[in-house]
């Protein structure tokens, strides 16, 4: 009932003009703001409380969409020195206005800026691609928990993907249908697998590979992807941002020194942007199909290049060139 009263009183220009992600409701917020504060002092079944803090957050918003000095900022204060005058009349109402002291403050003064700019930090991960939760100013990362176990033989591990937050039951809920990709850096990928309802699959590590030669790189729906090393710890991914403005996200980039070069930052332009040309990584993104097993959630599967492939590479890579994946 309170919040319908003074309903009226939004602007529209909030939700019709201010940021979609996080500003254009902060009219119907400090409306509902107001009628629980009101709701507070009218309700004579408790004494009224001896201290209340309370935050308009309006004029905050508005002048970060607009710039500080924009005439839809100075209607935001107009607007809120109005939800300020219920809250002075319902003191008044219950006899409270001689004996209170009111502080208005601010946490912060604004400088001039370029509005176009969109300045909201906590919005900053999700804009670049990373799964969170934005509650300003808090932001929550959707991580996984990553736990693998490779057995005493060396040629098998078992994969266990967990949401890294946990439930109200303390227990952390598992990821189901997350991907595994496992590669070397020799022949690129070697397996390929689904975890089952339990957040659980099953790697078969090829005879002819050690586990600390392996990475990990698990994907999954609505989280952050993780890049590991088969013992569990973090693998440190190349990524980067080209001159042009090109992006690469880390599970997709590659470093690649040309014979002569020491380091990626030596080889020719062409190369550290990777602008198309015969380039030897990406033979090793032409797998043969026919060898993937085991497609269902939870099986083992093995993904190898083609024996062309793999010649190919060998003709095309000499012995002091790196590539990384």
């Amino acid at each position: 009932m309170l919040t319908k009263e003074t309903e009226h009183e939004i602007s529209p220009r909030w939700f019709n003009e201010l940021e979609e992600q996080g500003h254009r409701l902060q009219g119907q917020i400090d409306n509902r703001a107001l009628a629980q504060a009101r709701q507070l002092l009218l309700d004579r079944s408790h004494p009224a409380p001896i201290f209340t803090y309370h935050e308009f957050a309006q004029p905050d918003s508005s002048a970060h969409d607009y710039g500080p000095h924009h005439e839809g900022a100075r209607a935001a204060l107009d607007e809120t020195d109005v939800r300020i005058g219920h809250l002075l009349r319902t003191l008044e109402g219950r006899g409270l206005f001689e004996s209170t002291l009111f502080v208005i403050t601010t946490d912060h003064g604004m400088a001039q800026q370029d509005v176009s700019l969109k300045a909201n930090p906590a919005r900053i991960p999700q804009r670049d691609g990373m799964e969170a939760v934005t509650t300003e100013p808090l932001v929550y990362l959707r991580d996984i928990e990553v736990a693998i176990v490779v057995q005493a033989d060396g040629r098998t591990a078992q994969v266990t993907v967990l949401d890294n937050d946990a439930a109200p039951s303390g227990e952390k809920p598992p990821v189901s249908a997350a991907e595994i990709l496992v590669s070397d850096h020799r022949d690129g990928k070697v397996a390929r697998v689904l975890t089952d309802s339990s957040g659980v699959a099953g790697i078969s590590i090829p005879a002819d590979l050690e586990p600390a030669d392996l990475r990990i790189r698990v994907h999954a729906q609505g989280f952050n992807s993780r890049h590991m090393l088969m013992d569990s710890t973090n693998s440190r991914s190349t990524s980067g941002r080209c001159s042009t403005g090109c992006s690469e996200r880390a599970s997709r980039s590659f470093s690649y020194n040309p014979p002569g070069c020491s380091s990626a930052s030596e080889a020719p332009a062409e190369a550290r942007h990777g602008r198309r040309q015969s380039h030897p990584l990406r033979d090793l993104q032409r797998w043969d199909a026919h060898r993937l097993e085991g497609e269902r959630p939870g099986a083992v599967a093995h993904l190898r290049p083609t024996m062309a492939n793999y010649a190919g590479m060998a003709r095309s890579v000499a012995n002091d060139d790196r590539i990384t994946l």
